[in-house]
């Protein structure tokens, strides 16, 4: 068991970098005078859902964890401002208080499961990062995400682009982005087979 006890612990510890992929669209780019983005916004709330598996083989033992993980942000603070090219963030941070669920598999058959609380406080952001407005409901961040300092290149999702679809309700603004990702992942000498399904929505609110 001790490998899928290493797993659990991982798949807990990483929960909070899972980064969001660009969703790929040919429609040519708008921009955000066109689709009403431009202005200034405050954060009202970060949710997630996530499910992320590891797989590996020890022996004749099919070894598997499952880690769910549902939240929505409090105490949300900063503001966001978005021209025509790009979105710049002033002391974005928010607290998480959720709990973190994990199931453990040999041979498909459930051997445990775990939980553990998810309570963290986000340090706050201030950056800049470009973007483009693909077509009339996604969008793309070239350098990351705007929740993460691009200048700071020790941070795992700094430069990892990302986008998702947006929509405008009244004066609220939904940033919705989907992670659907697999591989192979080393953990502590072992080799696990990894998969992540995440949904995310930013929720912000036009001053």
């Amino acid at each position: 068991m001790s490998k899928l006890t290493t797993a659990v612990l991982i798949l807990f510890a990483s929960i909070f970098f899972i980064g969001c992929q660009k969703e790929v669209s040919e429609n040519p780019p708008a921009t955000a005078a066109t689709r009403g983005l431009a202005g200034n916004y405050k954060l009202i709330s970060v949710e997630l859902e996530s499910v992320v598996s590891m797989e590996t083989k020890d022996g004749d033992d099919n070894e598997k964890t499952v880690s769910l993980t549902h939240y929505i942000s409090k105490d949300n603070k900063g503001t966001v401002k978005f021209d025509a090219t790009t979105i710049a963030t002033n002391n974005i941070a928010y607290t998480i208080d959720a709990t973190m669920k994990g199931y453990i598999y040999i041979n498909g058959i459930l051997q445990d499961s775990v939980t553990s609380p998810l309570q963290l406080s986000t340090p706050p952001v201030s950056s800049v990062v470009p973007y483009e407005v693909i077509g009339t409901d996604s969008i793309y961040f070239s350098s990351g995400s705007f929740f993460v300092d691009a200048s700071a290149s020790s941070t795992p999702t700094a430069s990892k682009p990302s986008g998702g679809k947006f929509k405008l309700e009244g004066d609220k603004l939904y940033i919705t982005s989907f992670i659907n990702e697999s591989g192979i992942k080393d953990v502590q000498g072992y080799q696990f087979n990894q998969s992540t399904q995440a949904r995310s929505t930013t929720i912000l609110q036009k001053q």
